[in-house]
């Protein structure tokens, strides 16, 4: 089978050289999901093409001109097409290249679909028109919905999002938001909530000897926001008073100010600000706990699983979390939840699983790094995404 991936997803060496560990570009959460996806394909036997739109702004990237290249990438094709990185041109120029590309790329004799991300609009509608033309089957990844991304009706990305034939979804009340909202209509549909990377090692004796700390450290990355649960989470921490115990945040965000402001008053919580994914992914495996206080009640809960859940239980330190609607049954053996999301039930959870143990709180983590590398491992994820693909084309 023959796949053209469209995102705005580019190689590790081309990040690197792009940005380094520069901290202007944020989509480093948006990048993994797509390799891993794309390189899970690969690793099915599949040969897969990436084209992507580079994620170059005015933000991020001082240059206007991107001329057109191509690399091969742990046997992927990518692809970035010519960009001008003017607002407004930037997506005419991209959208005409991307269907140029396409159409050199088609052979109509081959078994081939075209996945998109649904939420990068040029990419998108480059693929789904391509394939509109070529009549070739569309399969568009839908991470997260564009109309809670945007606050308010997304007639853009909803308009692309129902020219798609299929759909990867990440939880199965999307697809009911999508069919009452967007399409009107039954499309296929499968649920993939994500993936981790089976390369990722932890350093021999690492753990063991993280056992052995004066303190127990918790520890939460990703949007420093009230929305997610931030607030809350540093609020009980300083409400459990645990005095062997020192919570570690990672990120940016609007709350990020105030909390600077409380980490001054309670030397127990510290702010790290924002690092590279990289230099998280090592500290997600020392500390002895890791946290997602996301609230559950949330109507865009219903509607995403966060990929820090996946980083998280492979890192095979133990995590926290609120129990979110998207997140299935299985998991919840292999996590530690939050069942009274106050303030004050979430500290007393806190007491209860910090005084477990170290060696308890290392089985814990160690089962769920065991659950998601033998279940929800890129290949394994991407392969359940070509046997439906295959038995939607037989039926």
């Amino acid at each position: 089978m023959k796949i053209i991936y469209m995102s705005c997803l580019i190689s590790d060496e081309k990040l690197k050289k792009v940005w380094g560990d520069s901290q202007i570009y944020e989509g480093y959460q948006v990048q993994k999901f797509h390799r891993l996806f794309s390189e899970g394909f690969c690793l099915n036997g599949c040969e897969v093409t990436v084209l992507s739109v580079l994620p170059i702004t005015r933000r991020n990237s001082k240059r206007f001109f991107f001329f057109g290249e191509s690399e091969y990438n742990k046997n992927i094709r990518y692809i970035y097409p010519f960009i001008v990185n003017i607002s407004g041109l930037k997506y005419i120029v991209s959208l005409i290249s991307i269907l140029f590309h396409i159409r050199k790329l088609i052979d109509k004799n081959e078994d081939i679909f075209i996945i998109a991300d649904c939420l990068n609009q040029t990419a998108a509608l480059g693929g789904v028109i391509s394939a509109k033309v070529l009549n070739i089957p569309t399969v568009g990844i839908v991470t997260d919905l564009p109309d809670f991304l945007a606050g308010r009706e997304n007639r853009i990305n909803n308009f692309i999002m129902r020219l798609f034939d299929k759909y990867i979804l990440l939880t199965d009340q999307m697809n009911r938001y999508i069919k009452e909202n967007i399409t009107h209509k039954d499309k296929p549909y499968i649920v993939i909530e994500g993936m981790v990377d089976e390369k990722v090692s932890i350093e021999k004796g690492k753990r063991e000897n993280c056992q052995h700390k004066s303190k127990k450290i918790c520890m939460y990355a990703g949007i420093i926001d009230e929305r997610y649960g931030v607030s809350n989470l540093v609020k009980s921490f300083i409400k459990a008073d645990i005095p062997d115990a020192e919570l570690h945040i990672y990120g940016n965000g609007e709350y990020a100010e105030k909390l600077k402001e409380i980490c001054k008053k309670n030397k127990n919580v510290c702010y790290f600000g924002t690092r590279p994914n990289s230099f998280i992914v090592r500290e997600e495996q020392k500390v002895d706990l890791l946290i997602n206080p996301r609230p559950s009640n949330e109507e865009f809960t219903k509607y995403s699983f966060p990929s820090k859940n996946m980083e998280y239980m492979v890192s095979g330190t133990a995590m926290l979390t609120t129990k979110l609607p998207g997140m299935p049954q299985e998991y919840l053996p292999y996590v530690y939840i939050f069942e009274d999301e106050t303030v004050t039930g979430m500290a007393k959870k806190l007491k209860q699983v910090l005084s477990l143990p170290q060696k308890e709180l290392y089985s814990k983590g160690k089962e769920a790094r065991n659950y998601v590398l033998k279940n929800k491992s890129s290949r394994i994820q991407a392969s359940k995404v070509l046997a439906w693909l295959s038995n939607e084309k037989i039926g």
